[in-house]
């Protein structure tokens, strides 16, 4: 499975990223904080095997920006992006554009472009997830 999680890097987020990197997914983190990414990447690349997880760099609210990250996850994996994780945001107590550009738009730029990419003529669908016991 290749999974790519777009702001894994808050915890809340992180547990299911320990759960299918211990199934043996291969990961794709991103998010706008690169120190914080770069730095949650090698803790769990020293973990889980540095080929099984990447970082790459992306704010939401540029469409280019989730293609470069699109192409960059592919690369990395290997292949298909088969799990998109798309929960970017930022708290409504922050400036209300920013809030609407990251929650509203950068959401409706990644989905729209995993539409596409993930379009099922392109895409051979993942086998089942692994059962949790």
């Amino acid at each position: 499975m290749n999974y790519l999680d777009e702001r894994a890097l808050r915890s809340p987020y992180l547990f299911h990223l320990l759960r299918l990197l211990s199934a043996g997914a291969k990961v794709c983190l991103s998010d706008v904080l690169l120190e914080d990414g770069r730095e949650t990447a090698e803790e769990l690349g020293e973990r889980f095997g540095r080929e099984n997880v990447a970082f790459v760099k992306c704010d939401v609210r540029d469409s280019s920006e989730w293609g470069q990250l699109w192409e960059a996850a592919e690369a990395h994996l290997g292949g298909a992006v088969t799990v998109l994780v798309n929960n970017a945001g930022v708290s409504p107590t922050k400036d209300w554009k920013m809030c609407l550009d990251v929650n509203f738009t950068g959401l409706a730029n990644g989905a729209f472009l995993a539409i596409e990419k993930m379009d099922r003529r392109k895409v051979r669908p993942p086998s089942p997830p692994p059962r949790c016991t």
